[in-house]
C-alpha cells in the first residue's frame, strides 16, 4: 500500500514489522506526527521537498491576500 501521510506509513510499517508507534509534535508544522520504532530502527514518513514548497507558497500567498485585504479596509 502506498503511504500518503505519516499515519498510513506508520500503521503499515507497524503491522508489517512490529515495534512501537510513537506520536510526537512535528517540529516543522507543529502538527501530530507518527513514528515507528522497529527492531531495525526508527522509521518515519517525510514528504518530498515539493510538498513543503507548495505549502510555503500557499502560506505566503494567504499572508499576501490577508495583508492586501486589511490595507483596503
Amino acid at each position: 500500500m502506498t503511504a500518503f501521510n505519516c499515519l498510513t506509513f506508520a500503521l503499515n510499517a507497524w503491522h508489517a514489522d512490529g515495534g512501537y508507534l510513537v506520536a510526537r509534535r512535528s517540529a516543522h508544522w507543529g502538527v501530530p506526527h507518527l513514528i515507528v520504532v522497529t527492531p531495525e530502527g526508527l522509521q518515519h514518513y517525510a514528504p518530498g521537498a515539493w510538498l513543503f514548497a507548495l505549502g510555503a507558497t500557499l502560506w505566503a500567498c494567504s499572508r499576501l491576500v490577508r495583508n492586501m485585504w486589511r490595507a483596503m479596509k
